[in-house]
């Protein structure tokens, strides 16, 4: 005789088990991917561990949250791989149970949702760039909250789920300003759909406000610094710097998604105009052709859109009956990064280490400084002053010489002056000069490990 109730805890149970399979087995595999390809650190997850030091309302470059999180990390954990990395972990896990929610929000067909759970988990640019402490991966989770609650908006049509919206952008916000396209973009569907009506809500324009009040650290801190911060988001969009690549966004849609390429058909085109997806498919081509025409005028990144690909991983999961090809899709581009990023076979193709930025940092630093002691440490690339920093376990002390043609960095609101009695010390790659004038400098040693790690350490005085 059956029991329904012993049935669904075995079931219940089951899925537990996938889901938390699923945890531990993105955790083994991207621990292993840094520690047998020789990772160390990305400069920016240098770059942030140095803010987190020196904690502040908000940066030159970018909101404050991240260097929050990993002060408290550091503060429980210690300067440790665990530490750096705690965070990022956890979020690939949220953002991805929040895109499976939204999946069962837009989906017509009961999907699994431990299944759905580990198959966004195998999104080559959720896996590679959640296992990073950089902005990304938050950028991620908060744009995945924003959309689930759209998702759940657009299903009960409840505008109290503006404030989830609300709430989700304002954390964005504290993380990359680049999550604004995502409810510019609902808004601008509103306007041309029977949602218009949503427009003048209440709720909506109550919710702008709450994210504005979560804001609030980033606008005193601009308050007080000349807007430095919304001057270099506006440079960003109106850079003079100009690179035509718009096959990036192919690019990107592939690491995001590489199974949609297998679906571009007339079936999956319908599919994308049906009252479920519709809604949302629609936003996304709004913000692809605003990254499209940037990419023509101006230069776009990598990692830039991944967002809005993000949309696309419900989406297609939706329209999937069998996820076989989904997977393995997922699965060999993550075997072929796998394979490329391994130092001991991209050097039989090519000499130059494509993971430069992530590798062989400690051992130049180490080398390089062997325990000389110094009062101040100066660069001429933020790049490397972050890297040096993290090595050597140094956060305050620090000045950037930047090239007045180069556009600032946070390191430029830190005071930057010299007394005669500080020991310098001065780092440099060999292919740059010195900008400041009022150093004397001697080199004191030199490293070439790697063709692009050519470095060169002085000892400086003031003049």
């Amino acid at each position: 005789m059956r029991n329904p109730i012993l049935e669904g805890g075995i079931l219940a149970m089951k899925n537990n088990y996938l889901i938390l399979l699923t945890i531990l087995g993105v955790i083994f595999l991207r621990f292993s991917f840094d520690f047998v390809n020789k990772i160390d650190i990305h400069y920016e997850e240098a770059q942030y561990w140095v803010w987190s030091q020196n904690l502040s309302l908000s940066y030159l470059t970018k909101g404050p949250l991240l260097p929050w999180l990993l002060s408290f990390s550091n503060y429980l954990f210690g300067k440790t791989y665990f530490a750096l990395k705690i965070f990022s972990f956890l979020s690939i896990f949220l953002t991805a149970a929040l895109l499976s929610m939204t999946l069962n929000e837009i989906s017509t067909k009961k999907k699994s949702y431990p299944v759905i759970f580990a198959l966004v988990c195998s999104s080559p640019a959720l896996f590679f760039l959640g296992g990073l402490a950089t902005t990304d991966i938050f950028l991620f989770l908060f744009w995945s909250l924003a959309l689930f609650a759209y998702s759940k908006f657009l299903k009960s049509k409840n505008d109290n789920w503006f404030f989830l919206i609300g709430f989700a952008v304002g954390l964005g916000l504290l993380i990359k300003a680049s999550i604004i396209l995502l409810p510019l973009s609902m808004l601008l569907y509103f306007l041309m759909s029977d949602l218009r009506k949503y427009i003048l809500s209440k709720k909506l324009l109550l919710s702008a406000v709450l994210a504005n009040i979560i804001f609030l650290p980033v606008l005193i801190w601009n308050y007080q610094n000349d807007w430095l911060y919304f001057n270099h988001e506006i440079g960003h969009i109106l850079s003079d710097e100009v690179e035509i690549n718009p096959y990036v966004l192919l690019i990107t849609m592939l690491l995001t998604v590489p199974s949609v390429i297998l679906m571009l058909n007339k079936g999956f085109f319908r599919f994308l105009v049906t009252k479920e997806i519709k809604p949302i498919f629609l936003p996304m081509v709004i913000m692809t052709v605003f990254f499209l025409v940037k990419s023509i005028f101006g230069k776009v990144q990598v990692n830039w859109p991944i967002p809005i690909f993000l949309c696309l991983l419900p989406i297609v999961l939706a329209h999937l009956n069998s996820y076989r090809k989904f997977f393995a899709a997922n699965a060999a581009v993550i075997l072929l990064i796998f394979t490329v990023s391994n130092p001991t076979l991209i050097s039989f193709i090519t000499n130059k280490d494509p993971l430069h930025p992530m590798r062989g940092w400690q051992n130049s630093i180490d080398n390089l400084f062997e325990d000389k002691e110094f009062d101040l440490l100066i660069s001429n690339d933020y790049k490397l002053l972050s890297v040096a920093s993290y090595y050597l376990d140094n956060a305050e002390n620090l000045i950037y010489d930047r090239d007045p043609e180069y556009r600032m960095t946070h390191y430029d609101t830190w005071n930057n002056l010299v007394t005669d009695e500080e020991r310098i010390l001065y780092l440099s790659y060999a292919s740059k000069r010195i900008n400041r004038v009022d150093l004397n400098c001697i080199e004191l040693s030199s490293i070439n490990i790697d063709s692009r790690k050519n470095l060169i350490l002085y000892t400086c005085k003031k003049l």
